[in-house]
């Protein structure tokens, strides 16, 4: 018995070494790649930024901001005000009598990782004083939201005086988040843990960056959502895009008849700057114009871009503007607004 106790004090103490090895190893490597890549910074937003349940209606409902609010989105303060929408600096000046310009969106026009004034919305709130700038856009919205947002701000005595919504191609799949209940605690755990990975450390973003071609693959998905726009058939299920441009529609319908302009503006994934990715936005701007809704695709602008395509967005991320796409896409909006494009 003293020799298998023994064994087992030598192998554990093996064991205890090795972990505290690996561990000391990472922590070596975590340092390293803060040190030598500043540019990758932390994912994940404070859930104290979000009110649930804020929208509804008959169909479902939505989260919205919390009026009021401050907290962090990838390592950048974001404020929320008493009506539940951005805080931005351009709009401090600007009295309340002033024309209103209502913005909606998903993460994307939230500015997510970016300081608000150098989102898109907040430049613009920053280079005009005739309008206040009211953005009331949350993470992982879809048309459903923005068209249960309109509502519920339409219904509070809010009268924009014209509507910008910000289409990401993502739009085209309606489907909501899972529910609290509709998952396994395995699944919540592993998605709480890769959470927490995303916001402390840099190591495994670095590591799932280099592994992945994120951005390829979630254009790759996305783009197969827009294939049900080129089928000739009129007898097909209704899909994602189907239903998406139902909400569209509908927030068209609804603002027309209270004679409020409404335009979209189309935001490119960072992969079709690449050579060889056809375009989603060929089957579906021309739907939009069909409609009456002037529409402006920023494909157009971002592939003119002199610079690496990537440097308009997020590190190893295809889909959310850099500061410098939010300025590009500011300017090419400023330019042709009210433009009848």
């Amino acid at each position: 018995m003293p020799d298998v106790d023994r064994r087992r004090t030598r192998w554990g103490r093996v064991l205890a070494a090795n972990l505290i090895g690996v561990v000391v190893l990472l922590a070596v490597l975590e340092v390293g790649v803060r040190l030598l890549r500043p540019d990758i910074g932390p994912a994940g937003t404070e859930a104290a930024l979000f009110q649930d349940r804020a929208f509804q209606d008959q169909v479902g409902f939505s989260t919205g901001l919390r009026p009021g609010a401050t907290g962090q989105a990838n390592g950048q303060i974001v404020r929320v005000d008493s009506g539940g929408f951005h805080v931005y600096a351009g709009n401090a000046g600007v009295p309340a009598s002033a024309p209103v310009w209502l913005w909606l969106g998903d993460s994307v026009t939230f500015g997510v990782g970016i300081p608000p004034d150098s989102s898109l919305a907040g430049r613009i709130a920053l280079a005009q004083d005739t309008a206040r700038v009211l953005n009331p856009s949350v993470l992982g919205w879809g048309t459903a939201d923005y068209r249960r947002r309109l509502d519920a701000a339409l219904a509070d005595g809010l009268r924009p005086d014209w509507v910008t919504l910000v289409w990401c191609l993502n739009d085209a799949d309606p489907t909501r988040p899972s529910q609290p209940g509709e998952v396994s605690r395995a699944e919540v755990a592993r998605r709480d843990a890769i959470s927490w990975l995303n916001r402390h450390s840099r190591l495994y973003r670095l590591t799932k960056s280099v592994a992945l071609d994120r951005p390829a693959r979630y254009f790759a998905h996305d783009r197969r959502l827009y294939e049900p726009l080129l089928d000739p058939r009129h007898d097909r299920p209704e899909s994602g895009i189907d239903r998406a441009l139902a909400d569209v529609w509908a927030i068209r319908d609804t603002l027309a008849a209270r004679a409020i302009p409404f335009e979209i503006v189309v935001v490119p994934y960072e992969p079709q700057l690449r050579p060889g990715d056809p375009s989603p936005q060929l089957a579906l701007v021309p739907r939009f114009r069909q409609r009456g809704i002037p529409t402006l695709d920023l494909l157009g602008a971002f592939r003119q871009y002199g610079g690496a395509p990537a440097d308009l967005y997020l590190w190893s991320d295809g889909i959310h503007l850099s500061a410098r796409g939010h300025a590009l896409a500011a300017r090419a909006i400023a330019d042709g607004h009210g433009a009848g494009r």
